[in-house]
């Protein structure tokens, strides 16, 4: 579904209904990255100089879906498709986890 809605109203309907039309999928969210996941994939398979972290799981959790508020009613996305300053600063300790261990797979 493409829907253009500020982040404001659909957190107004996460409030009165449960759930609003910016909700995402997980599913849906890999489909519409498909292309840029490709030209990454190819990046990494023509240089030894490129590793790619999936932040997927660690944005996604145990959910098959986001809406644009987590549990606690903070803001994760401001719209459909690009995450908060709050969510992204979230995701640092599961990416510094990766660049630690890719740092120590690559120096043995």
């Amino acid at each position: 579904m493409n829907v253009i809605s500020p982040s404001t109203a659909c957190a107004l309907q996460i409030h009165l209904v449960g759930a609003s039309i910016c909700r995402v999928s997980r599913e849906r969210d890999v489909h519409t990255r498909y292309r840029q996941d490709f030209a990454f994939n190819e990046l990494q398979r023509l240089s030894d100089n490129v590793i790619l972290w999936d932040p997927t799981p660690a944005i996604y959790g145990n959910k098959d879906w986001l809406d644009v508020l987590d549990d606690n009613d903070r803001y994760i996305m401001w719209d459909c498709n690009h995450l908060t300053q709050y969510k992204a600063e979230a995701l640092t300790n599961e990416f510094g986890a990766f660049l630690d261990s890719t740092e120590r797979a690559t120096t043995k």
